[in-house]
């Protein structure tokens, strides 16, 4: 699953949940290909789903980042020091 899952670091720069998580949304935006009507359901999967997942992504990913940042900056300053 990319780098995300394969940072074999003993500190990784992200959690493998966030792996999952891009995955997750990336997979919401697939139902809009399924051929079936029945399946997908036209307006919820092929709308709302999509929707929804894409505006809480920037959530974990802005977590996530921000805490990778304030460890790199804590190690910097730890060298410094």
């Amino acid at each position: 699953m990319g780098p995300v899952s394969g940072d074999d670091s003993p500190v990784p720069v992200y959690p493998r949940w966030v792996a999952w998580c891009n995955l997750y949304i990336a997979a919401s935006f697939t139902a809009r290909l399924l051929p079936d009507r029945t399946v997908r359901l036209p307006g919820l999967f092929a709308c709302w789903i999509p929707t929804v997942t894409y505006g809480l992504w920037p959530n974990p990913m802005a977590f996530t980042t921000r805490r990778a940042v304030l460890a790199e900056m804590r190690q910097y300053e730890l060298a410094a020091a």
